[in-house]
């Protein structure tokens, strides 16, 4: 029961919470800064306000609260929203902090042009995914909690969250490595995801939705990547279709997901 206890305390309460907005500009939810205690409710609380679809949220956070950031995540899955991190260069992603990065589409503040810790459990819940900003390390209570636990309570509540945070991953589609990634970085350090593994592995849509979505709009990235061929119209109009196909089957597919959501909150 202690342990339970204790894996509830992971980052506790801090004086500030995480800003959550609709932006009309971009027909988008904004998370911005610490994900806090009672975050998730403000985040339901924006969705039935909304009063409409939203496909997007922008995420803009260094961490926080990981359950609150799971309550969260498994929103944002069911809503079958898209998730998206701040963008940067890679030398920009190598520096130890997020100096010299901007975020101006939406603007926010600097010390939050990022998705580190707990943000990145939010953008692994986006059905579709974009951006590469992304730094992860191990769950971790606060030393002055841990430092009041016996070695038996800390372990016991370090197996817990484990196996709290592998099967969220996995419901998310994130391949298992990335739980031992995210465990062998230590709680004072972040590392930055690489190209190689944002691109392979998260960028995009996940699996099942690709395969899907391929199967009623036709493929086409390959032929869009494709840098040695130069388009014909023909190609080109077979890109545009199959991109304006599957924005309206999402569309209609969150459509009837946010009035399911919201049916379900009024109850």
């Amino acid at each position: 029961m202690k342990a339970l206890l204790f894996i509830l305390m992971i980052i506790p309460a801090t004086a500030h919470s995480a800003e959550i907005s609709y932006l009309g500009m971009y027909n988008a939810f904004l998370i911005e800064g610490t994900i806090n205690k009672f975050d998730s409710i403000k985040f339901k609380k924006a969705i039935r306000d909304r009063k409409g679809e939203t496909l997007n949220v922008f995420l803009r956070s260094p961490g926080g609260n990981v359950l609150e950031a799971i309550k969260i995540g498994n929103i944002i899955r069911d809503l079958h929203l898209q998730t998206s991190a701040p963008d940067a260069s890679p030398s920009q992603r190598l520096k130890k902090s997020n100096e010299g990065l901007s975020c101006t589409h939406p603007k926010v503040q600097k010390e939050n042009c990022t998705c580190d810790s707990a943000c990145f459990l939010l953008f692994a819940a986006g059905v579709n995914r974009f951006g590469n900003v992304l730094g992860v390390h191990r769950v971790y209570s606060p030393h002055s909690i841990l430092k009041q636990t016996s070695i038996d309570e800390a372990l016991e509540g370090e197996k817990l969250a484990d196996r709290i945070i592998s099967d969220y991953l996995k419901k998310m589609n994130v391949p298992p490595k990335y739980f031992s990634i995210m465990k062998s970085i230590p709680s004072e350090k972040i590392l930055y995801l690489d190209d190689k593994q944002i691109n392979s592995d998260f960028n995009g849509y996940i699996p099942g939705y690709d395969e899907w979505i391929k199967a009623r709009c036709g493929e086409w990235k390959s032929l869009y990547n494709d840098r040695s061929k130069k388009l014909s119209q023909s190609d080109e109009e077979r890109i545009t279709k199959s991109i304006n196909c599957s924005h309206d089957a999402r569309e209609k597919i969150v459509k009837e997901k946010f009035k399911l959501f919201v049916a379900k909150e009024k109850k």
